[in-house]
């Protein structure tokens, strides 16, 4: 009875993480991300699907850079993958704010009181529910921090439309 129990109950690990759905008029939600969350994604293939991706969202006037898709953009610029030239993220990077705390954090390379302040700032809430904006700030100090491990989960978590 145990082992067909086992088989049969759904882990919640695999009810949180399901299958993703691809968007590819919306940057964070598109093939791009399989860098994040599938295995062995080559860099070359991410290049190749950023650019065919940006090339259509270039076509919608109506589209803006989300903190979302910035904050993508800045992980993958730190994983050594080359963006379109028309993409400038010191620009699009003015609308949104870094806590300075945090900033001064990295700065001192204090990582395990940095991490503290993410479990304070995510408490008892899922990644996937927290606002654009708070997801960019974290993205963007766990890169200036160079805890790529914990961004890589962070990105997985938050991104993806799951289905």
């Amino acid at each position: 009875y145990i082992n067909s129990v086992e088989k049969n109950i759904i882990n919640e690990d695999e009810f949180k993480l399901r299958r993703i759905k691809y968007d590819d008029k919306v940057l964070h939600r598109s093939r791009v991300i399989r860098y994040y969350t599938e295995a062995n994604t080559p860099l070359q293939k991410v290049e190749k699907d950023l650019s065919t991706i940006y090339k259509k969202i270039k076509k919608n006037k109506k589209y803006f850079f989300s903190a979302k898709d910035l904050a993508l953009i800045e992980s993958l610029v730190k994983d050594g993958v080359k963006i379109p030239k028309e993409i400038n993220i010191e620009k699009i990077s003015e609308k949104y704010s870094v806590p300075q705390s945090l900033l001064d954090l990295v700065e001192s390379q204090e990582n395990g009181l940095l991490t503290l302040k993410f479990i304070e700032i995510i408490g008892e809430d899922e990644i996937s529910n927290l606002d654009p904006e708070t997801i960019y700030f974290i993205i963007n100090i766990l890169n200036k921090s160079k805890l790529f491990k914990f961004r890589n989960k962070v990105l997985n978590a938050a991104l993806p439309l799951r289905v």
